[in-house]
């Protein structure tokens, strides 16, 4: 599940197709959670990315991963392939070269 928070220019304006599909300029924060054992929220405001975990005994999210970044080099590839054919030709080509 993926949340775009629009910015307060917006605010006041109706919630459609044109208040959602926004450039990536004006974009105020994005993030998104995962759901599971644990439950996961990564968010950027802009100024790098931090991951908090939902600690459920006091009913908040406590930073665990802060500053997070992509590896150079992963030990893990995945990615959902049966959509390959709605992508691009340079992500294809970029999924080629992690696979290999």
């Amino acid at each position: 599940y993926q949340r775009r928070v629009r910015g307060r220019e917006d605010e006041d304006g109706p919630l459609n197709k044109e208040a959602c599909l926004l450039p990536g300029n004006r974009l105020v924060a994005a993030g998104y959670c995962v759901f599971g054992t644990a439950c996961m929220m990564v968010i950027s405001t802009g100024n790098g990315v931090n991951g908090f975990t939902l600690d459920p005994s006091i009913g908040e999210f406590i930073l665990t991963a802060p500053n997070m970044t992509v590896p150079k080099k992963g030990k893990i590839y995945s990615v959902n392939e049966g959509n390959a054919s709605f992508m691009d030709a340079k992500l294809i080509n970029y999924l080629e070269v992690c696979l290999f």
